[in-house]
């Protein structure tokens, strides 16, 4: 017997590349659905209990988000409609709703954040704070960051590091802003794992096993393509923040919580930089 799985955010970066990798998994009877549907409208909730009703699918993965810091901060109630009023509308939906949230609900003043120490400094991370306090007890909600290559449009930020180390024009890396970002592969792998075997519900911070810097995160992708050229300045982040939303600096994960339930050892990041 088959699973059948409702894929939110089909087209998206790491939505894209989950349909891909698990494809080949027997075991999953996998829906996309694209925003770009004219059938059924997520921001209304008839439209989706007709979703529902007509796909009746036993898991929900949501994907589905607004990640543009900077647009959200200046589009408050579209940031909102996409991160906190789609989840509503599912709100109903009695299976499992596994729902894909971000390390920027945390403050970013000291790092290695347990999950009960949200305060989001800026209008994407309140908004997805915001879509989490919508879902019911029984959902599954991941914060978390990630990297790899995905057939979506949108690049990743190791896409952009790559991209940048192979080009001429200067570019800038910040030694402040640090984080715990799994690749792809590694959250797939954890996503296709909670949904053949081992259902959970809660919410987790899921993450590398250690914090970089965006800096020696760059640093380290640049060894491992064995990138040599120069063309890039450290800078503190501050230097750089005209005209661009707030954001906190250290949004480190303390993986504790989830490391105590899942069987799988979470990496480190330069584990998961080989990955690339």
């Amino acid at each position: 017997m088959t699973t059948k799985v409702l894929v939110l955010g089909a087209s998206g970066m790491l939505g894209s590349f989950f349909c891909e990798t698990v494809k080949s998994n027997k075991k999953l009877n996998i829906f996309k659905f694209f925003r770009s549907n004219n059938e059924f409208n997520l921001l209304s909730k008839d439209s989706v209990s007709s979703l529902l009703k007509f796909l009746s699918p036993d898991i929900i993965v949501n994907f589905i988000g607004l990640t543009d810091v900077d647009y959200c901060e200046t589009n408050n109630s579209e940031a909102f409609l996409i991160n906190s009023k789609i989840p509503e509308n599912f709100r109903d939906f009695p299976g499992l709703f596994i729902h894909i949230s971000t390390d920027q609900v945390y403050p970013g003043i000291k790092g290695n954040y347990y999950e009960n120490e949200t305060k989001p400094v800026n209008v994407y991370g309140k908004s997805k704070l915001s879509g989490e306090k919508m879902l019911k007890d029984n959902s599954l909600i991941l914060r978390t960051n990630f990297f790899g290559y995905s057939s979506a449009k949108k690049q990743s930020l190791s896409d952009y590091f790559i991209k940048s180390f192979k080009q001429k024009e200067k570019f800038f890396l910040f030694n402040d802003l640090f984080f715990s970002p799994l690749h792809m592969k590694t959250l797939t792998a954890i996503l296709e794992g909670f949904i053949t075997n081992n259902r959970i519900n809660g919410i987790f911070n899921i993450g590398s096993s250690n914090g970089i810097s965006k800096s020696d995160f760059a640093l380290k992708i640049a060894k491992h393509f064995n990138f040599s050229n120069s063309n890039y300045e450290i800078i503190n982040s501050d230097s750089f923040s005209k005209n661009r939303a707030l954001r906190p600096k250290n949004t480190s994960l303390n993986i504790k919580k989830i490391s105590d339930i899942i069987t799988l050892s979470l990496p480190t990041v330069e584990d998961e930089i080989l990955k690339l």
